[in-house]
This record gives C-alpha cells, sequence and structure tokens, in this order.
C-alpha cells in the first residue's frame, strides 16, 4: 500500500475537529511543554486553583496560599436608617441577604459595619450591638458584643468613627441575611440616646472569603 505524506501546508485551517483528537482525561488541560511539545495538566483536586509556575514550566493545579486570602465574592450596603440603642430592646437596622458559594469548609463569611457612633453629650452613655444573622433554612443566630461611651462636653453631638468585623465560619452554601442591631445597656449608665449611622462614605460590607 502507498503511503500518504501529509504536511501542515495539506491541513486547512478549522479542518481538526475534537472528533479527531485523541481521548483524555476529563478535566485534564491542554497545554506545552519548555520544549514546546503539546503536553497534560492532569486535574487537580476540587477546589484547587490552575497556577502558573512560571515560563517554560507546565502550570500546575494547587490549592490557595496560606499567606493571603482569596476573596470569592463582596456586596456592599447602605444602613438606610439610623439604629437609635434607645432601650433594652435591639432596634434593627437593614436585613442584608448574601448568597454563598462554597462550604464551610471551603470558605468563611466576613461581615463588617463600617459607620459612626453618634451620641448627645449625656456621661455614661453605654450600649450593646450584635450581627443576627439566619443562614438558609435555619434558625436566627445573634453575635452580640459591648461598647461603652463617656461623654463630657455638654450641647455638642459627638461622632466616634467604629469598624465592627464578625468572621462567620458556620455557614454552607445558600442565601442567608444579616442584620446589624443595637441597644442601650443600664449597665455602664443612665443615659440611653447612643446612635449608630453610616453616610455616603461609610456602608456595610459582606464577604465571602476562601480559606
Amino acid at each position: 500500500m502507498a503511503q500518504i505524506k501529509v504536511n501542515q501546508y495539506s491541513i486547512p485551517d478549522d479542518a481538526i475537529t475534537l472528533a479527531k483528537m485523541a481521548s483524555g482525561t476529563d478535566g485534564n488541560i491542554i497545554t506545552y511543554d519548555a520544549s514546546g511539545n503539546p503536553a497534560v495538566v492532569a486535574s487537580g483536586t476540587s477546589g484547587h486553583f490552575l497556577k502558573s509556575q512560571g515560563a517554560n514550566t507546565v502550570p500546575v493545579f494547587a490549592a490557595a496560599g496560606a499567606s493571603g486570602s482569596m476573596v470569592l465574592s463582596e456586596k456592599r450596603y447602605d444602613e438606610v436608617s439610623t439604629i437609635l440603642a434607645s432601650s433594652t430592646t435591639y432596634a434593627s437596622g437593614n436585613t442584608s441577604s448574601f448568597t454563598k458559594t462554597e462550604s464551610s469548609s471551603d470558605s468563611y463569611i466576613v461581615y463588617t459595619w463600617n459607620g459612626y457612633l453618634a451620641d448627645y453629650a449625656n456621661t455614661g452613655s453605654d450600649s450593646v450591638y450584635r450581627l443576627n444573622y439566619t443562614p438558609s433554612g435555619g434558625s436566627a443566630t445573634q453575635l452580640t458584643n459591648r461598647v461603652y461611651i463617656d461623654m463630657h462636653t455638654s450641647g455638642h453631638r459627638q461622632y466616634l468613627p467604629v469598624c465592627l468585623n464578625y468572621t462567620i465560619t458556620s455557614l454552607n452554601a445558600g442565601t442567608h441575611t444579616f442584620t446589624f442591631e443595637a441597644a442601650h445597656s443600664s449597665a455602664g449608665g443612665a443615659n440611653n440616646n447612643t446612635q449608630y449611622e453610616t453616610d455616603s462614605f461609610q456602608d456595610i460590607t459582606i464577604r465571602e472569603v476562601l480559606i
């Protein structure tokens, strides 16, 4: 049988279909090695990322480095209403919904409330604040903190910038809701007019961070 020689110029552009390629392994990626020859990057472990190893080296799938966390998604919200901690019953700010894509073993949530504590100058104002969050299909959970404000300047409103962070590691994938709340506590004083508020420069941020 006569041999038929085919060179690169005999094959029209875009003539090789997927059906003509050799079978491979699901998840593998075709690349080139240091000699310029075709090579395969073996599929990695679930949750790993494609990592470049520089020129003349085949990339690999690898876990994200522990030295820096990767933010998978982020949403920002405005706290439209001022939260007035005027009684021992918690007053609520806005409820924010956030959809987490990974399981609790792969990522966690960082909730940041960035705003002001505002107080008319009443000595001994005391408030408690908390994050109230409800997991998808679950029950509400409260994470509580306490802050004490002691203002002495009479007749002037005082502002204290605050950045409050919560890290939640127990949430799995799903849409979860978060509400920042505040109340007055008589433990540190009798006055009760502390306000939690944001403005055009401050906001609420919710992030999903890869472990």
